[in-house]
């Protein structure tokens, strides 16, 4: 049985709190960027890097470790997913970064288990967009909401999809129907993390959160439930 994790820590911030100069990062994640062509993916890109640093260095500054900004490196696995680096040492601890509408959301996970979070701008999902990645219980969730909500169960489940996806370091390379989103609470406007299940191959052994603040939907997922979420 999976053990239940501590404390999993959260950021998110817009892009007026980015830094206009790249002397915050490192070479290599100089030259990523630089392999960036398109200003939104650059713009992106950039704004998920620096709030999760920031992140790295308000949890470090709890755990009373003195690491510069620079010292902190972000890079991607063969999978894609973040691997962080202080002081070119591997770090014990995991994170994960999502980014939509010049927003990004990071957490981590300091027992250095899989991690996966997502943010999503609350659009309408067309019917057949529905059909296409939802599982039958899924859409039943969806169906049986208000119509002012159903934008925002849509939304959260789509989001809660990507985190674990992201969480299992697979992304959208799996069937988004091999996972099934069951919401264990849904009070659309309360302005606290939620809970949601995760089936994957009919076995639960995924759990999430999830929030809704403004016109965003937050979701996170472990492979353990979480005890406390708190923001840096």
């Amino acid at each position: 049985m999976n053990q239940k994790t501590s404390t999993v820590y959260w950021l998110s911030q817009d892009l007026s709190t980015s830094k206009g100069i790249n002397d915050w990062l490192s070479e290599r994640e100089k030259s990523i960027l630089e392999q960036l062509h398109f200003t939104k993916r650059r713009s992106d890109w950039r704004l998920g890097r620096f709030t999760a640093k920031e992140m790295i260095l308000r949890f470090l500054q709890i755990q009373n470790v003195v690491v510069q900004f620079d010292e902190i490196e972000i890079l991607p696995e063969a999978d894609g997913s973040p691997k962080v680096f202080l002081k070119n040492e591997t770090a014990p601890f995991t994170v994960s970064i999502s980014h939509s509408h010049n927003r990004a959301f990071c957490i981590l996970n300091p027992s250095g288990k899989p991690v996966g979070c997502d943010l999503e701008f609350l659009e309408q999902r067309s019917e057949n967009f529905v059909k296409d990645y939802f599982t039958e219980m899924e859409m039943s969730f969806v169906k049986s909401c208000l119509p002012r909500h159903k934008t925002l169960a849509s939304n959260l489940i789509w989001s809660s999809k990507e985190s674990v996806l992201k969480a299992l370091k697979e992304g959208l390379r799996l069937d988004t129907r091999s996972v099934n989103i069951n919401i264990d609470a849904f009070v659309p406007g309360k302005d606290e993390w939620q809970n949601f299940t995760v089936e994957i191959d009919k076995s639960e052994n995924y759990h999430g959160c999830w929030k809704q603040e403004g016109d965003f939907v937050y979701t996170l997922a472990t492979d353990e439930k979480i005890m406390d979420l708190r923001k840096l």
